[in-house]
């Protein structure tokens, strides 16, 4: 899929001077301010009184929670200062989204109001605006991949204008670019893999240079080719999925040999194959895509035990060269999880797949579960989603880091129709 790297991209960089992005019609001067009344302040001890608990693999029965400060305390009702009655209700790890696009800080209040509280960008091409996202209390929060590795003649740098200066070359140091995109605050890499992208030995170079720094790699390939070859030199998370053919044994035997994980975002290539297939085309599905390879993939993967991250890759909504591409925020999260169901994951192991899985294979361990110690990231249910996924959309309450979101969604029925 060409347009996840590079929109976000049309947007950030809009101000650059070593970037142009004529067609983009947000820019950075254009972003709206944070509103800054949207979560409540802790005010001591929270106690979450018979709510039933997600332990990763089924819901205890009902007990307490409490939230102290900023983290999940030990049991003790001594100095609770507010009580949540959780009776009948349901009490999940706050959700990570491994791949998005966010275009501007207030994206940030839409993800939080879906019980979104980590994620995690897939390439920034301006640091500065990048820096933007990161650090608002009370919000969801944020890690970027820097600038990725995109081949210079590639349909990346083609048709979104890719500064020269930016582009891999045949004979560019792979040492050199890796070292740039973390002196600038990347906290993974990300290596686009496409036709006259970086060669297979040239990925291998990459994923060696990250890999000396104690860093993660990241891989774009939405195709067959593309997917065998981000499995050879072993990155660590391979992003999308092949949408023309069927992965065989040897390559999935590889990615559980080399501890790698997928993250397949289903949604947009559901998105542009089965919703809207008019905007395959600007999807860069290639001739012989069908969403039934999609399903297929995922559900091998699974089958064999490679570790299946929810990402998204929603952009929110961008006009410009492409008409209008629309893949909002936060919903579209939820919507993963019931493509991953549909694909073959249980309810648990879907909501495992944006919680305690992600929070492992990304190294968040500070985060992922419901444990005293871990970061208070919190999603209150009105329903149960082992019995019916979609209840991840029946949001009650949301805590980031103790702080509790008071605008959570009311969009209860989202994406239901089409699923």
């Amino acid at each position: 899929m060409r347009v996840s790297t590079f929109l976000l991209e049309a947007l950030l960089s809009a101000t650059s001077a070593s970037v142009c992005f004529s067609h983009a019609k947000a820019a950075v001067r254009d972003i709206a301010p944070l509103n800054r009344r949207s979560y409540i302040p802790p005010i001591g001890k929270t106690a979450i009184k018979d709510v039933r608990v997600f332990n990763g693999v089924e819901f205890t029965p009902p007990q307490t929670i409490v939230i102290e400060d900023d983290h999940i305390g030990s049991f003790d009702s001594r100095d609770v200062n507010i009580t949540v009655n959780g009776t009948g209700k349901f009490l999940i790890p706050g959700l990570m989204d491994s791949h998005i696009h966010l275009s501007q800080p207030t994206d940030l209040e839409l993800l939080t109001s879906y019980g979104i509280t980590t994620v995690f960008q897939m390439s920034c091409f301006n640091y500065t605006a990048c820096d933007m996202f990161r650090g608002h209390t009370g919000l969801c929060d944020f890690y970027t991949a820097g600038a990725s590795a995109v081949g210079n003649g590639s349909s990346h740098s083609k048709q979104f204008n890719v500064s020269p200066s930016l582009l891999w070359y045949p004979n560019s140091d792979a040492v050199e670019y890796v070292d740039n995109a973390f002196n600038n605050g990347s906290d993974y890499y990300k290596i686009t893999v496409e036709d006259d992208g970086p060669t297979l030995s040239a990925q291998v170079a990459l994923v060696r240079a990250v890999h000396s720094l104690g860093k993660q790699v990241m891989s774009h390939a939405a195709t067959i080719k593309d997917y065998y070859q981000v499995v050879e030199p072993g990155t660590n998370g391979p992003q999308h999925i092949p949408q023309d053919g069927l992965l065989n044994t040897s390559a999935i035997l590889k990615m559980k040999q080399q501890h790698q994980f997928a993250t397949p975002t289903m949604t947009v290539f559901h998105y542009g194959l089965v919703e809207d297939p008019t905007k395959a085309p600007q999807l860069g599905s290639p001739h012989g895509s069908d969403y039934k390879y999609v399903r297929a993939n995922v559900g091998l993967l699974h089958s064999f035990g490679v570790p299946i991250l929810a990402g998204t890759d929603s952009i929110g909504q961008i006009e410009g060269a492409y008409s209008t591409l629309t893949l909002p925020h936060g919903e579209t999260l939820h919507r993963e999880l019931q493509l991953l169901v549909d694909a073959g994951l249980s309810e648990a192991e879907a909501i495992s797949a944006a919680t305690s899985v992600p929070a492992q294979w990304h190294q968040m361990f500070d985060r992922g579960v419901i444990a005293p110690g871990k970061r208070a990231d919190l999603l209150l249910l009105n329903g149960n989603p082992l019995e019916n996924i979609n209840n991840t959309m029946d949001i009650s309450r949301v805590w980031v880091q103790g702080i509790e979101y008071a605008n959570v969604t009311k969009n209860r029925n989202a994406w239901e129709d089409q699923a």
